[in-house]
């Protein structure tokens, strides 16, 4: 997390409030932090830790439409996190979003999160066309496939990362190929900019695709006003 150095780190795989507790206390440098807890035991929640001040926050945990689900229902597999802070005297909404895994795949589970998703950050941009909107996370899918399409075939999205090479947005190391599963998207409003040339995946070595005791290498990038 030193080494990332974010104003804003979105999380995914935390455990429990006392494990988020532990690394903000530990980092010295964060004002807040807020944990998606889903509430179950060995859960693998979504968090968020910041340098401004949280000023609204919403787990989004309830159901969602699924068109080729059995019930026509679902829900995100993990809770997509909305966080909205000052920062500077600006506001800033973020969301931390970690969508359903490939181990055990339901991949209709997957295009539903990521059509949910799309949906509210479209609505968030239209309460808040003054605010710097991002989301970012384990999408659990690479560029071009369904689950992205939602958001990089809309122009109100931008994938930050996409203006670099396939090797370089890579975060993960799959039987030996390295593919991007993470992602950040900016929502184009009139609160901020992708700051271009910015996105950089933060990893152990050039060779690996990981960080620190983690198996995912972090993904980061600037905005500006």
């Amino acid at each position: 997390m030193k080494e990332i150095g974010a104003d804003i780190i979105l999380l995914q795989e935390i455990e429990k409030d006392s494990c988020l507790k532990d690394l903000f206390e530990k980092s010295g440098s964060y004002e807040e932090y807020y944990l998606g807890e889903q509430g179950y035991s060995a859960s693998i929640d979504t968090g968020v830790m910041t340098k401004g001040k949280i000023t609204y926050k919403n787990n989004h945990t309830g159901q969602i439409d699924c068109a080729d689900c059995e019930s026509g229902k679902t829900s995100f597999s993990r809770a997509f996190l909305e966080t909205h802070i000052e920062l500077g005297c600006r506001k800033i909404i973020v969301f931390s979003a970690h969508f359903k895994s490939k181990a055990d795949d339901d991949s209709a589970r997957r295009l539903a999160e990521a059509a949910a998703a799309a949906k509210i950050l479209k609505k968030r941009a239209a309460e808040y066309p003054d605010a710097l909107i991002v989301m970012g996370g384990d999408l659990n899918d690479e560029p071009g496939s369904d689950t992205l399409g939602y958001f990089e075939n809309d122009p109100a999205f931008l994938r930050v990362a996409d203006e670099l090479s396939s090797k370089d947005q890579a975060t993960y190391s799959y039987r030996g190929s390295a593919i991007a599963l993470d992602h950040i998207f900016w929502v184009k409003t009139g609160g901020g900019t992708y700051k271009s040339g910015s996105a950089e995946v933060v990893k152990d070595a050039p060779s690996w695709y990981s960080l620190g005791s983690s198996d995912h290498a972090a993904l980061k990038a600037a905005f500006e006003f």
